[in-house]
């Protein structure tokens, strides 16, 4: 077994916490070379299956492969099969492309054989060199089939970016179930600052099981998982509103514990005369660079300054509040009420008294409000194409 394999077992162990035994220090060797031993254990199988009632047989075998009819599926190929308990049952999948989604058409349109290699890894009947514009929208296009994304914790605020990456033709014929046979994780190696995928198995699998994952893995209520599952399980939500409800006091108070916030005690308004100049405290190169009016002087010392402009987080407005009570600051408690748009959008719904006031565009919370976000789209969507199909007709008329 590769040394890559022990590598990521107890990257496994350490993240997972899986009781399979001592595992062997970490090697660097391995990423080097980078061994990619999943050939010699899996295969992908080419599968046609005809279509018959979702009610049926086969609706439920669709449920666990969304979206195949003609397609491929990833079986175990080692007569041994692969065993839960054995702690060298854990392989590397390489990522065919990684980038952002500002990057991505410029990628498929200069990067040589990118266009084809996602053609063929999504289905696609493109067999030339030259990407052509409507291979390139229709990758773009299906893609998010097969995108997967993480994002790095540590570094710059560009840095922290979510990335999106698609796997080789291996990793991404791994098929969806509800009761997956295996799990796939990202892992990221800072020292080569390479990404890869680790599979390892649930449950013992014998020659010729098939190797799926849980495309909603982690998310356990029924709804949210039909709309997360939506891209490849066609659902109508059927009996889902759109309708945006106010959210309870609760996620508000969550808010505030996140924020962890200390309120200020009450103080009574500075009065400012109107020849002092006022000493500035702040980070932001825009404040510092453009503040030029004579009533102003930057300063490089915080506890002198009558006026914070802070790029970070204000926290303990009590400590400013009880002893430096007429310091003035560009923010204000609990402000991301107003300043977060899902808050402003609850905010501006509570003050009308109903739906989304004419000046504020539909807005959603994705973590609360995936259903209705979703339904709104497809009524909207509907509504468009009987408007098209009302004007189409009239036009042959």
């Amino acid at each position: 077994m590769s040394p890559c394999t022990y590598l990521m077992m107890w990257f496994v162990l350490k993240r997972h916490s899986r009781p399979c035994g001592p595992s062997p220090a970490p090697s660097k060797h391995c990423i080097v070379i980078r061994v990619y031993d999943a050939g010699e254990v899996f295969g992908i199988m080419q599968v046609q299956r005809e279509e018959e009632d979702e009610d049926g047989e086969d609706g439920e075998r669709k449920k666990d492969n969304p979206g195949v009819v003609v397609g491929c599926k990833v079986v175990v190929t080692r007569g041994s099969g692969l065993q839960v308990s054995d702690p060298t049952s854990i392989y590397l999948v390489d990522h065919a492309w990684t980038y952002r989604v500002e990057h991505a058409r410029q990628q498929l349109e200069q990067i040589p054989g990118l266009v084809s290699r996602m053609a063929s890894l999504m289905g696609l009947d493109f067999h030339g060199e030259v990407p052509t514009p409507d291979v390139v929208e229709l990758i773009l296009e299906r893609m998010w089939k097969y995108n997967q994304t993480y994002q790095l914790s540590q570094g710059s605020a560009e840095e922290k970016v979510p990335v999106w990456y698609v796997m080789d033709e291996f990793g991404s014929q791994v098929q969806h179930s509800d009761h997956p046979s295996c799990c796939m994780a990202p892992f990221f190696y800072i020292p080569g600052q390479l990404a890869y995928t680790l599979l390892w198995p649930l449950q013992d699998l014998q020659q010729g099981d098939e190797v799926t994952r849980d495309y909603a893995y982690g998310e356990t209520n029924p709804l949210q998982r039909r709309c997360r599952l939506l891209p490849w399980i066609h659902d109508d939500l059927d009996g889902v509103s759109s309708v945006i409800t106010e959210p309870a006091d609760s996620y508000y108070e969550a808010i505030a514990r996140e924020n962890k916030e200390q309120l200020p005690v009450e103080v009574q308004p500075a009065t400012v005369p109107k020849d002092k100049i006022l000493k500035v405290f702040t980070e932001m190169s825009q404040v510092r660079n453009n503040l030029t009016h004579p009533r102003f002087l930057l300063t490089e010392d915080e506890e002198e300054a009558d006026i914070i402009w802070s790029y970070g987080h204000i926290k303990d407005y009590r400590k400013l509040s009880e002893e430096r009570p007429h310091v003035m600051l560009n923010q204000f408690p609990c402000e991301n009420i107003v300043t977060v748009k899902d808050c402003l959008a609850a905010v501006a719904r509570r003050i009308k008294g109903g739906p989304t006031p004419d000046w504020l565009p539909e807005t959603f919370n994705l973590q609360m409000e995936l259903p209705q976000f979703i339904k709104h789209y497809q009524l909207r969507q509907h509504r468009l194409d009987v408007v098209f199909c009302h004007h189409y007709q009239v036009f042959l008329l």
